[in-house]
């Protein structure tokens, strides 16, 4: 998430995962959604599909808007046969923070290890707040990095988290102390 002074977040999602394959089941599609809360700003991009070690294209149809929902975004990718399958997907899109001032992420399915990292601009502050029932500790003080990004360990490499786990960032505008308005 990158966010100007004026509030506007170009959001960056990124998920790379190596998805466990039951060997009992036939599972040969790989989902997952995306929910854009303002609808000015619903148009969201895949830039980036890698499945299986093979880049995939949106031209295959793979990355669609919702017809019953203008806000919703569906994946389906077909997924190759094997019980491990590396997924990378990125994508992009913007939202006005004055309008949605929150970014809420579910997780939908087990997961292991995860970070977030943020930059704001300087007339804004994020505030983190852990949703759901697993209590996974303290996530603590961002760690800052080059640029003026911040980074969040929501788990370790090799901890779980589990469907239903959650996290808000709660974006709050600072007031210039000059500023009588």
């Amino acid at each position: 998430v990158n966010i100007d002074n004026d509030g506007i977040a170009s959001i960056t999602n990124t998920f790379q995962a190596d998805l466990l394959i039951n060997p009992c089941k036939e599972v040969n599609e790989f989902s997952q959604s995306i929910k854009i809360e303002n609808p000015k700003y619903a148009n969201v991009v895949l830039t980036y599909l890698e499945v299986g070690g093979k880049p995939v294209a949106n031209t295959e149809g793979v990355f669609n808007k919702d017809d019953k929902d203008a806000g919703r975004f569906q994946l389906k990718v077909e997924l190759p046969e094997g019980n491990r399958i590396r997924v990378c997907r990125t994508y992009q899109y913007q939202d006005d923070l004055k309008e949605t001032p929150y970014l809420a992420i579910t997780v939908g399915r087990y997961m292991k290890g995860a970070r977030l990292s943020l930059k704001v601009g300087g007339s804004w502050e994020v505030k983190f707040i852990e949703t759901g029932f697993q209590p996974n500790g303290p996530v603590g003080t961002p760690e800052n990095r080059p640029q003026g990004w911040k980074t969040w360990y929501l788990a370790g490499q090799n901890e779980l988290i589990l469907p239903g786990k959650g996290y808000i960032f709660s974006f709050i505008p600072t007031m210039n102390k000059c500023d009588k308005s």
